[in-house]
This record gives structure tokens, sequence and C-alpha cells, in this order.
């Protein structure tokens, strides 16, 4: 059927969008990662449509595990993107607490790693819930994305503690977690 065909053409060039903001995060072109973790929702929402517009009705069909499949795989794309997407999101909020941290505004930093927190928590929920559709296909990407979640949640909590020992005037406290927070930072981009 055609529409399985056009449709999967869309979820292989939605792959790409995602492999190449995959590319611009580790590079820390945040603003380039956005835009392409954004075409790729885009891309597998249109592909969506075309299994949508091509999908045989009631009767039984020879395709329909094929267009099952093809619904899956979408649905799994367009978490990626809403979950790097949101990935994406907590590093601006992360850097801001960066900035205030730097400044001794320790309260304010501690806000921002929370928020920053908050919403990878957001993207981890996002990536868990798409495992079950993910398979073979798309298994080994959400576990790296889970695994990333996992390293950059855990900085959030070594920079949340670090923000408290600001606050507290434990300057050797305040520079361990720090240390920590980065160290998770770089695991981050060894999933």
């Amino acid at each position: 059927m055609q529409s399985l065909s056009d449709g999967y053409v869309d979820v292989l060039d939605a792959r790409d969008h995602l492999e190449d903001g995959e590319a611009a995060f580790r590079d820390e072109n945040y603003d380039q990662a956005d835009t392409a973790f954004s075409d790729a929702g885009a891309t597998a929402d249109r592909a969506e449509t075309t299994f949508s517009d091509g999908e045989p009705g009631d009767e039984a069909s020879f395709f329909d595990d094929a267009f099952d499949r093809a619904f899956q795989r979408t649905s799994v794309l367009q978490s990626l993107s809403e979950g790097y997407g949101l990935v994406v999101q907590s590093r601006a909020t992360a850097e801001a607490g960066r900035q205030e941290l730097r400044g001794r505004n320790f309260e304010a930093a501690k806000s921002k790693f929370q928020t920053a927190d908050s919403t990878l928590g957001e993207a981890e929920r996002v990536f868990t819930g798409a495992q079950s559709d993910a398979g073979e296909a798309y298994g080994p990407e959400i576990d790296r994305a889970l695994c990333r979640v996992g390293h950059l949640r855990n900085a959030m909590d070594h920079f949340v503690a670090a923000s408290q020992a600001g606050s507290d005037g434990d300057r050797d406290t305040l520079e361990s977690e720090l240390t920590a927070g980065e160290t998770d930072i770089d695991r981050a981009g060894e999933c």
C-alpha cells in the first residue's frame, strides 16, 4: 500500500531529525537541537497522518499488522521528540541556575535546578511511556534517552545540594557537589 511506503519515508526522516538533534545536543548547540527535535515531531505527526489515511477499514486486511507496527513506531518517534524537547528546555533552566550560582544567588539557583529536575522528570515519564512500543527498532534509543535523563537528574540533585551548601556557607560541600554534578553531566554524554 502506498500509504505504508510514504509513511515510512517520513518515519525515516523523523529518525534522521532525532539523530541530528542528539548530535547537536552533544555538541551543546541547543537551538539547533531544539529545532531538530521539533522537526522530528512534526515529521512523525505527518507519518501518522499518512498511515491513518491509508489504514484499512473494518474488514480484515493483510496489512493490519504492518499498520499496527507503523503506528507504534510513529508513537515512539513522537515520544522521543517530545522528551528530548523537554531535555533541551531543562538545560536552559539549569544554565540559568548555574548563572545564579556563579552570582552567589543560592536560593534562586536552587529553584532553577529544582525546576530543571521537574522538567527532566516529565521527559523521563514520556520516555518510560514509550518503552512498551519501542521494541527492537527503537528500544536502544529509548534506553539511551532514559540513561541520559537519569544522569541529568542526578546532576540537578547535586546542583541543588551545592546551592544549599552555598546558602549554608559550606564551601567544601558546594565544590564537591558541583564536581559531582559535572561528572553526571559527562556521564549523560556517554550513554
